[in-house]
């Protein structure tokens, strides 16, 4: 990943820190943001490297019969 801005270098810093570890990682955001390819580039820099890859889209909102 290349990025110009502060917070892309944050987003990719912590990344980077995401895999270092072997704990699941939760991204979110809008639509369109780049979720899935942080995920991607986690992933491939990681232990997980060549391992399968799971990608949730969770943008449904299950309702629990609790909300107004």
């Amino acid at each position: 990943l290349i990025a110009a801005s502060p917070g892309m270098a944050n987003v990719i810093r912590l990344g980077k820190r995401g895999a270092a570890s072997s704990i699941p990682i939760l991204i979110e955001g809008e639509s369109g943001v780049g979720k899935e390819m942080i995920a991607r580039a986690i992933q491939g820099e990681s232990e997980r490297a060549g391992r399968a890859y799971l990608d949730l889209h969770t943008s449904r909102r299950v309702s629990t019969g609790r909300d107004p």
